[in-house]
């Protein structure tokens, strides 16, 4: 329920506990959201959080992990450049 407010920071700490699979998925969105407001630093750290290795597979079908990786791969680049980081 909290994934469908957006409240990412709530929805984080109750997937920690109840649903791990689901970790990746709402740290690429709350990197976003902390991206967004200015702590590229904290965001970058989300987005490296959320890369999902390709070989163990998805925990659920319907997401594609190559489309959630080139995503987390484009946080990534933008907070590094933000930051100076080349």
């Amino acid at each position: 329920m909290r994934m469908d407010l957006q409240d990412w920071f709530a929805a984080l700490k109750l997937a920690k506990q109840i649903a791990p699979e689901k970790e990746p998925f709402i740290c690429r969105k709350l990197g976003a959201q902390v991206e967004n407001a200015g702590n590229t630093s904290e965001a970058q750290k989300l987005y490296e959080r959320a890369y999902l290795n390709p070989s163990t597979g998805s925990p659920d079908p319907s997401i594609n992990i190559e489309q959630h990786n080139i995503q987390c791969y484009a946080g990534i680049a933008r907070t590094a450049i933000k930051m100076g980081d080349m």
